[in-house]
C-alpha cells in the first residue's frame, strides 16, 4: 500500500516555512543520514536540528546553503536576499577621488 504524504502548511503568523521546513526542502527525498554525509555534517546534528530545534552554527548554515545553491537569507529566516550590492568599477573610484 503506497500512501501520498503532503508536506504540512506552515501556520507560523507570518506565513513563512520555519527553519526545520526549510531544511526538509532542501533535504527532498534524501534521507536524513544521506543529506547529512552530502552537506558533511554529522547525522546527530541534523537530526538536532528537525526534531529539538536546535540552533544551527553559522558555519554549518553556510555550508548547506552552498552546498544546495541557496541563499542564507533564506535557509535562516525564509527570505531572499536583496538586491546583490555591486562593488564600484575603476572609473566609479577615480571620480570620487576627483571631488
Amino acid at each position: 500500500m503506497t500512501s501520498t504524504k503532503s508536506k504540512p502548511l506552515s501556520l507560523q503568523f507570518d506565513g513563512k516555512e520555519s527553519f526545520k521546513d526549510r531544511l526538509r526542502m532542501l533535504i527532498g527525498n534524501r534521507s536524513v543520514r544521506a543529506a547529512a554525509k552530502d552537506w558533511g555534517i554529522p547525522t546527530s546534528t541534523l537530526n538536532n536540528h528537525l526534531s529539538k530545534n536546535t540552533q544551527p552554527l553559522l558555519s554549518m548554515v553556510q555550508i548547506i546553503a552552498h552546498k544546495e545553491s541557496v541563499g542564507i537569507d533564506w535557509l535562516v529566516n525564509g527570505q531572499q536576499a536583496q538586491q546583490d550590492v555591486s562593488l564600484p568599477d575603476d572609473q566609479d573610484l577615480q571620480d570620487l577621488n576627483a571631488i
